[in-house]
């Protein structure tokens, strides 16, 4: 039996044996496919030779042997390629109605006389227009569009392609395929390698073996590292391309003179660095020990502390007297210190200070959550880094742009709070941007996870010793009687921590396997806490943790989540990167993007405005499965629509990574605790977990895997460079 259509959603994908499970867009519907296919694109056009089968729990299944991408041709191909977002206005029902009317000759008439499209239900003289204006445009791209389908090229990444290099992206790809890995966000060396090797490249070609050096090295980065040691790339390269070591090694000297490389050797090691992060560790570490060199000194007058005091509920403990005093004579401080030890008190007495010395203070955070947190506390505004540094969008391939405007920070004194957070590039912008004689203060808790982006910024200046530290490490807030702080301090410590007392805050209830654990903390935030404490399941309650895979990790207990709190209705759905959206879901932003607009739907706020940032929560307002549209409602009055250009700045946040929790508080957590990989069961990650707690913590699962992660003090090692460097480039404070 052979079917043909257009793949619109591979729900799974193993790519060791190929094992393959979508959905399939067919003449006659959609329907489920499964089989063996070692690489498969959504949205790419495909004919399947098997037979129907059915499971007793999926149901009907097209089960394939042989698959093959065919060109856009046949009807569903067509009606794919229509939908495919090449066309402005042209969503699937519109597009079938296209098919319907024309048949085989829709291709001939669009190309030919496209004002036949006014013979098409729904379509008008003003949306025809924009069509044909489109497909105009295309000539070029349609020929590269058909050949990117021979070499296994969705539709999103030929479009990638053609805008970078244009008319000439065949002949590029054609010459060197291995640059589609570093030019094309998306390509990774593994799909360019596929393609060069399909197309008769040499397996020891000079092109093949720098590319795949340089994706081990672009794969250690997103781990955290800023390097990575020769002997790692090498024997990496040799997994990863199939390759004796000596044969790799001839090749570092190509790798040391490609321009966004930059070999060095220190202590014996020869290191290998992406050029932009070697700068920039070599940028932060001068900056920094020229502001600890250029201190600006700064007497604090009696009166000044003396109102100080008056305006505190409490007075200062000699550690936060000694941060508020270096804070005032020293051009840069960390104020390092865990829950509840004062660091928020610390920070309101220090901004007091600099307001009473007429000096301007300008308040910032690494997320957008993180940020409204410290304007809560302070009574001031905050922004995130990104925002204060007046950085405006993120390019195609991802990064943020650099500095929008030349000016410096008009500010005579930065505070950053969660510090920890603080990524090496974004560390070095921060510093580029200050006045030189502006001061520096980071405040951030050291034991939590290390930011996402790569580098050990703040734990590398402490353990440099060149820099001022003030740790703060009296516990405050006894009074409360809160076990959050009590045990996230006996956890630090090594220690087992106080679970499940009366009246208490933090519970343990243990579960025998991953599924009961996936089971009860489902019914947690569906009835149990809400029945009990009176709390809304969507605001009041977020699921962590440690985990992207398996019954418990974060893509699986989102799916759980939502079946339970937002099952499957007539409101409107749209699959979207292997998750179905449904109105009323809980997102989260998942990247700054300063130039997302925004319409208020509150009298009492703005009309409209710009700007959503990432770990901003809200949720699902509207959806428009036409046209692949989703309108999020943010803090209950602004409303941001999603296309899907930009549909991936979202994901599900009925459960999200501890990681990504980072910065944020809410007011209870919920966190399933068992066995998985060992780097992720460690200390500091489930310390980083429950922290994020204000009210109350409950932890489920197994209780030795929890006994394990509070044993486990290795730190994943991070190869960075920038505590070396502030060493031997000294500094005069010790």
């Amino acid at each position: 039996m052979e079917i043909e259509g257009v793949m619109d959603v591979v729900v799974f994908h193993n790519s060791d044996n190929g094992y393959t499970v979508g959905r399939l867009v067919t003449e006659d519907g959609d329907i489920t496919v499964v089989g063996n296919a070692l690489l498969i694109q959504e949205k790419e056009n495909y004919r399947m030779d098997g037979e129907l089968i059915y499971h007793p729990k999926y149901g009907e299944q097209f089960q394939f042997h042989k698959i093959e991408v065919i060109r856009p041709r046949e009807r569903t191909a067509v009606i794919g390629y229509l939908s495919s977002g090449l066309l402005p206005n042209v969503g699937k029902k519109t597009a079938k109605r296209i098919v319907d009317c024309f048949g085989d000759e829709t291709m001939d008439i669009l190309e030919k006389t496209p004002q036949r499209l006014l013979e098409v239900e729904g379509i008008g003289k003003k949306r025809i227009q924009g069509i044909i204006e489109a497909f105009e445009e295309q000539k070029d791209l349609r020929e590269f569009m058909l050949y990117s389908q021979e070499i296994g090229l969705s539709s999103n990444l030929a479009m990638r392609v053609f805008k970078k290099y244009g008319e000439l992206a065949e002949a590029v790809i054609r010459e060197n395929p291995y640059r589609l890995a570093d030019d094309i966000r998306g390509i990774g060396f593994q799909r360019a390698d596929k393609i060069a090797l399909e197309m008769g490249f040499n397996r020891e070609s000079n092109f093949r073996i720098v590319s795949g050096m340089k994706y081990v090295i672009h794969r250690a980065v997103a781990d955290g590292h800023t390097y990575l040691p020769e002997e790692d790339v090498v024997e990496q390269s040799c997994q990863i391309l199939g390759l004796p070591e000596e044969i790799i090694r001839q090749e570092m000297v190509s790798l040391a003179i490609d321009s966004t490389m930059y070999i060095t050797k220190f202590e014996d090691r020869v290191c290998c660095y992406p050029i932009r992060l070697y700068q920039a560790e070599n940028a932060v570490s001068a900056k920094l020990l020229q502001r600890v060199k250029k201190p600006i000194a700064r007497a604090m007058a009696e009166s000044i502390f003396e109102n100080l005091e008056k305006e505190l509920p409490h007075a200062l403990e000699a550690k936060q007297k000694e941060a508020v005093e270096k804070s005032l004579n020293s051009g840069v401080l960390v104020i390092t210190g865990g829950p509840g030890t004062g660091k928020t008190t610390t920070l309101k007495a220090i901004v007091h200070c600099m307001e009473e010395l007429g000096l301007k203070v300008a308040l910032a955070a690494p997320t957008g959550r993180a940020a409204k947190r410290m304007e809560e506390a302070t009574k001031r505004e905050a922004k995130t880094i990104h925002r204060l540094l007046q950085f405006e969008y993120i390019d195609e391939d991802g990064f943020e742009n650099s500095r929008t405007v030349e000016e410096k920070i008009e500010a005579d004194v930065i505070i950053v709070d969660e510090a920890s957070m603080i990524d090496i590039v974004l560390m070095k912008d921060l510093l580029l941007s200050m006045e030189e004689d502006a001061r520096l203060i980071l405040v951030g808790d050291v034991d939590q996870l290390p930011s996402v982006g790569a580098g050990n910024v703040l734990r590398d200046i402490i353990s440099s010793g060149k820099i001022p530290v003030v740790h703060l490490n009296k516990i405050f807030r006894q009074e409360e009687t809160s076990m959050i702080i009590e045990n996230a301090h006996l956890i630090n410590e090594g220690k087992f921590p106080m679970l499940n007392q009366k009246g208490g805050d933090f519970f343990f209830l243990e579960q025998p396997s991953h599924e009961n654990t996936a089971a009860l903390v489902a019914d947690l935030v569906k009835r149990r806490l809400p029945d009990h404490y009176g709390v809304d399941p969507f605001e009041d309650i977020q699921v962590l943790t440690p985990m992207r895979k398996g019954i418990c990790g974060v893509e699986q207990l989102n799916q759980t989540l939502q079946r339970v709190l937002n099952p499957k209705s007539d409101k409107g759905e749209l699959t979207w990167n292997d998750f179905i959206y449904r109105v009323d879901d809980k997102v989260m932003q998942i990247k700054n993007d300063y130039k997302l607009q925004w319409e208020g739907l509150s009298s009492i706020f703005e009309s409209e405005g710009e700007g959503v940032f990432n770990g901003d929560m809200g949720r699902v307002y509207e959806i428009d499965e036409e046209e692949n549209e989703v309108k999020v409602l943010y803090e209950e009055y602004r409303l941001v629509t999603y296309t899907k250009e930009n549909l991936d700045l979202i994901q599900p946040a009925y459960a999200t990574t501890i990681h990504k929790s980072q910065g944020s508080e809410f007011p209870i957590v919920v966190i399933p605790v068992v066995s998985g990989p060992p780097m992720l069961l460690t200390r500091n990650l489930i310390y980083t977990g429950i922290t994020r707690a204000k009210d109350l913590v409950v932890l489920v699962g197994n209780p030795r895997v929890l006994a394990q992660m509070v044993s486990n003090n290795q730190i994943v090692k991070r190869y960075s460079s920038l505590d070396r460097l502030l060493k031997e480039q000294g500094g005069l404070y010790e």
